[in-house]
């Protein structure tokens, strides 16, 4: 799945993560309009949110990126666990098999030991 904004397609969707497919960052308005885009998918899952919030911290800075975050209309604590999440486990180490929850479960861990928790759950077919 792919979201068009403003007729630029710079972003897919991988099962475990965003795939940002351009170099350089979009105007700000265009970053800020996706992320108003994945707030509104109920759907959206949590890789999607914190690796997108994420990628405009590293665009703009954590001031700029999180000036976005009207209270009324953001779940602002929801985003925040998404990128923490996000930070905690990068897209090359997330299971396919198992849910965001799974993830966010073991963040707090070492990565030897998200890792071994990640494949018990996998084994013991809790995903």
């Amino acid at each position: 799945m792919t979201i068009e904004i403003a007729e630029h397609t710079w972003i897919q969707y991988a099962p475990r993560a965003l795939i940002i497919t351009r170099k350089t960052p979009p105007a700000f308005s265009e970053w800020e309009a996706t992320m108003a885009a994945l707030n509104a998918m109920h759907e959206a899952g949590g890789f999607y949110r914190g690796d997108l919030y994420l990628k405009g911290e590293e665009w703009w800075g954590e001031t700029k990126a999180s000036s976005i975050f009207d209270p009324r209309t953001w779940a602002v604590k929801t985003w925040q666990n998404c990128a923490w999440v996000c930070r905690q486990i990068e897209p090359s180490r997330r299971r396919e098999e198992l849910s965001f929850s799974h993830h966010a479960e073991v963040a707090r861990l070492l990565p030897k030991l998200q890792d071994h928790y990640m494949q018990v759950a996998i084994e013991n077919g809790l995903g």
